[in-house]
């Protein structure tokens, strides 16, 4: 069972893998999925804020990065909820030690440091929320610092939506293409990184795969304002997909040309 930094209720539902978590220091509830791993599905909605937009000044061409992994930055414990806000009171710091550019893990919903990817389109609560993110973008900016985020694009948690959907439902699955299978999608083994078999691989060789990964890349461009990507697995998936690379990029110019 995971530790949690949050003050909750805890209590058993119908479903006799899962518990109700409810958080007493916030506006949140969620279910937790207790298997090998512990999931918390969280409803973690706040009244998003916006910040003014900032050009920041910076020589691209000699960018000195600093890798944080935001779920235990800082204080030694992991998945404290708050990580995206210590990052954001050490940026002077940073600043001061010549960091340029900011390159933090894996920011969504799921586990495994946010590598097995749950909801490409909510931020963790582990880390944080939507404002904490754009907090840190605006006051990196105005330190002319770009920040940076993982994207996990070459494969998928397999307690994803995106590929349970596909268990569930088969052919029928709006998702049933968007792995590599056997045989029929949902009835047959989907192909998983060589390294971990809970992590079914994307084929971006499929539209609807690629719509949906590239999508959610330039929401998050423009929802946050951050500078780019560093993409996992990024020569996996150049193999398979020549020049999935450079689309990513054209696409994601469109939405933030610098």
């Amino acid at each position: 069972m995971a530790t949690y930094s949050q003050n909750f209720i805890m209590t058993k539902l119908d479903d006799p893998d899962a518990e109700l978590v409810l958080f007493l220091n916030a506006a949140q509830t969620g279910t937790v999925y207790i298997d090998n791993v512990v999931l918390v599905k969280i409803n973690n909605t706040v009244a998003e804020k916006n910040y003014p937009t900032v050009t920041p000044t910076v020589d691209r061409s000699n960018l000195i990065l600093y890798e944080i992994s935001p779920g235990s930055y800082s204080r030694g414990v992991w998945d404290h909820g708050e990580g995206l806000k210590d990052i954001t009171a050490q940026l002077d710091r940073l600043r001061d030690m010549g960091i340029n550019c900011i390159w933090i893990n894996p920011i969504f919903l799921g586990e495994g440091m946010g590598y097995w990817t749950y909801d490409y389109y909510r931020i963790s609560y582990k880390v944080g929320n939507i404002n904490d993110m754009k907090e840190l973008v605006w006051e990196a900016h105005k330190r002319n610092m770009l920040v940076i985020i993982d994207l996990v694009i070459n494969h998928v948690w397999d307690q994803s939506p995106l590929f349970q959907d596909v268990e569930r439902n088969g052919t029928a699955s709006p998702y049933a293409n968007f792995y590599f299978w056997d045989g029929e999608p949902g009835a047959s083994n989907a192909l998983r990184i060589p390294w971990d078999p809970t992590l079914p691989e994307i084929n971006l060789d499929d539209a609807g795969a690629k719509a949906y990964m590239f999508d959610m890349a330039a929401y998050w461009v423009q929802k946050l304002d951050i500078d780019g990507y560093r993409v996992d697995v990024a020569m996996r998936l150049e193999d398979r997909h020549p020049g999935v690379s450079l689309e990513l990029r054209q696409r994601l110019e469109q939405v933030k040309p610098d």
